[in-house]
């Protein structure tokens, strides 16, 4: 594909980790849906722009190795080792400055945007680059935003989701819903207007094989939790099963043995989604908490209809006249039986094409990279333009390459050899006038396309 960007920026990547084996305690980001969602997203915005990628990587996943999770990583990706905790609470208050100043040198490497997963590192973030003396946006998204009122650790929580959105240039959240919640949280602690710096970035998903058959078994693919409400959907419907359900039960939860019981993780992706392709139809009960859900998301991409319920992101996920969706216990178990029988079939294949079609409409990583690369350029190119852009570019020119290092180490043009806040904006500034930036290598090196 053509690019749509002539900009060569380099991203910070700030994952959040959150699956984590309960045997092992390390991270599992074969499972992470969070890391899935940043490495397709990656793999998407290659095909339309020329960016390199920065990507904080956990140092105890070394044990499995990074090759292993990327065999075939593309060169504009580079791992920097950081020490995420074995924790996803923990990891909203953790920040190892240390470690970011170890890899990153100001001689070196440029960062033009901070993409972090987690709004409440985005102070810690900004002082980082205020070390660095830069002044780059920061776009956060807030994948899990935790909405129980008896947690802990609140009200210090709020506190950091709000100071997150404060600082950031823009807080992604994932639905309308969402947005919703988000304001009603934080509206009890402060009266700051952030109306222009929300925004909703749904969470999207791989087609991951072409819509397999309708099956005789239906799909629970969640872990099961009090969120995820299996054991309230299973007290329910156990006894009116004609069909067996096939429980992916990711986080080991200790289930009773029931013939209408299947217990099934998968953790090659591929053998997970050929079965999910062929089930009958999938179940998703979350009725308390839920702003988007990926494993929904993955059914819809598979043409697969889904029960779910009338409330939270769901209807949001969905056609208008979607008729899966239940707003009682009783609406639950008149969908669950009709949806069983050989007289739902008609429905459940023109409905399974409905949410394919819906899904390619506006649930895929080509429709997110084209938001990001949109958003990400917004951002960099408010910055004012700096006049010292000028001697760097003149430099640039007349060597045809030459590195960051280098330039500033011998002092070559109007920037000392600490740099300045302007350096970004003249980053900038040579991008726009057609100096490009290989992205291949880790480190900044300007060149002149056609010399």
């Amino acid at each position: 594909m053509t690019p749509i960007s002539k900009l060569n920026l380099r991203v910070l990547i700030y994952l959040n980790p959150s699956c984590v084996d309960k045997v092992t305690h390390k991270i599992n980001l074969e499972s992470d849906s969070g890391w899935c969602m940043v490495k397709d997203t990656i793999l998407e915005m290659n095909q339309i722009c020329d960016y390199h990628f920065y990507v904080l990587f956990p140092c105890d996943h070394l044990s499995q190795g990074p090759i292993e999770i990327w065999g075939d990583k593309p060169e504009n990706v580079t791992f920097v080792l950081y020490p995420y905790t074995n924790d996803a609470l923990t990891n909203r208050y953790h920040f190892d400055v240390n470690a970011l100043s170890k890899f990153f040198n100001c001689y070196r490497h440029d960062i033009d945007l901070v993409f972090t997963m987690l709004p409440e590192n985005v102070a810690s973030l900004k002082a980082f680059m205020n070390k660095r003396r830069e002044e780059v946006p920061i776009v956060a998204v807030c994948n899990w935003m935790d909405a129980k009122k008896n947690a802990s650790y609140e009200p210090e929580y709020k506190y950091r989701m709000l100071e997150g959105a404060v600082e950031a240039n823009i807080i992604l959240l994932q639905s309308q819903h969402h947005v919703g919640v988000f304001k009603k949280i934080i509206s009890g602690i402060s009266d700051i207007d952030l109306e222009q710096k929300i925004g909703v970035l749904n969470p999207k998903a791989c087609q991951p094989r072409l819509p397999g058959s309708i099956g005789s078994e239906i799909a629970f693919p969640h872990r099961v939790s009090v969120v995820s409400g299996f054991k309230v959907m299973w007290d329910l419907c156990r006894d009116r099963l004609h069909l067996p359900i096939w429980v992916t039960n990711i986080n080991k939860a200790p289930l009773s043995v029931h013939p209408k019981l299947i217990i099934k993780h998968y953790h090659n992706k591929d053998d997970f989604y050929e079965r999910l392709a062929n089930v009958r139809f999938g179940i998703s009960y979350h009725i308390g908490y839920s702003m988007w859900s990926i494993s929904v998301l993955e059914m819809m991409a598979l043409g697969k209809c889904v029960l779910a319920p009338r409330k939270n992101a769901f209807p949001e996920m969905f056609d208008e006249e979607y008729p899966f969706l239940f707003d009682t216990e009783k609406g639950f178990l008149e969908n669950l039986e009709y949806m069983q029988s050989p007289e739902a079939e008609d429905d459940l294949a023109y409905w399974g094409r409905n949410n394919l079609q819906r899904y390619l409409q506006r649930f895929t990583y080509q429709k997110q990279s084209v938001e990001l690369i949109n958003l990400f350029e917004s951002l960099v190119l408010e910055a004012s333009r700096t006049p010292k852009a000028k001697s760097v570019e003149r430099v640039v020119r007349e060597c045809g390459t030459i590195t960051k290092q280098k330039l500033l180490n011998k002092g070559m043009t109007d920037f000392g050899r600490l740099g300045s806040r302007a350096w970004n904006k003249a980053r900038i500034g040579l991008m726009r006038n057609g100096i490009k930036d290989n992205i291949k290598n880790s480190e900044t090196e300007f060149y002149v396309e056609d010399k």
